[in-house]
């Protein structure tokens, strides 16, 4: 019996860009059910590229992009229905409408969302737009979650958050893994994603430049001169 276990997400050789113009090149990564898989790097590295690529917003340009371990070339709604759930770095809320209503076009159990995140539970009549940061972010992980995915792509999930809120963040989607969700995080804090990840990639100019176990990558990122390679 084979012990090989089917990636919920891979790129293979995978090149995608905007238009015309090639941003990201030759990507090779696997997301496997029940780990956390970080993608660093700079900014402009081309991680949140990668992320578009890989859930269907954008074109995969060359290479392939292969879900359950099947090609595919669908779009991110399609992808959605078998079970991938998207958080942007733009946190894909309705800011006109309220938490509740925000929560109840997730598609799944809003409870899930209320379970997590007590502190949405006294602010449903309030509109999304005018939460705070992280009440916000709390709110895009909750709707995604609550659609209970077998895969979690999230874009620089603790962005301008206070350290606390990003800490609890970091630990949901961490116990999302360990429940058997497969999670790929683009995560700007190295040492936070390092603390909750079982793998990482490190990007550079539009290519993985280094991969490992948390372990390995603590020493890659401890020289700067690896950021610039």
């Amino acid at each position: 019996m084979s012990d090989v276990v089917t990636a919920l997400l891979e790129a293979a050789d995978t090149t995608g860009g905007y238009g015309e113009t090639v941003v990201i090149r030759n990507i090779n990564l696997r997301v496997e059910p029940g780990e956390v898989v970080a993608l660093l790097g700079l900014n402009g590295a081309g991680k949140t590229t990668t992320v578009l690529t890989l859930s269907g917003v954008l074109p995969c340009m060359g290479g392939q992009v292969l879900y359950n371990g099947k090609s595919t070339k669908t779009p991110l709604h399609r992808r959605a229905r078998e079970g991938l759930s998207l958080v942007t770095e733009e946190r894909c809320l309705f800011r006109h409408l309220s938490v509740a209503d925000n929560l109840r076009t997730c598609g799944g159990d809003e409870s899930v969302a209320l379970s997590l995140f007590p502190a949405l539970g006294g602010r449903l009549k309030v509109k999304a737009g005018l939460l705070s940061g992280g009440e916000q972010q709390m709110l895009a992980l909750g709707r995604a979650l609550c659609r209970q995915p077998s895969l979690l792509i999230v874009d620089e999930l603790s962005l301008g958050l206070a350290a606390p809120i990003a800490s609890q963040l970091l630990r949901t989607v961490r116990s999302a893994a360990d429940a058997g969700m497969g999670v790929l995080l683009v995560e700007q804090h190295v040492d936070e994603a390092l603390r909750i990840s079982d793998r990482s990639y490190f990007m550079a100019r539009g290519q993985i430049a280094f991969e490992g176990d948390s372990e390995e990558m603590s020493e890659f990122v401890k020289d700067p001169a690896n950021f610039y390679a």
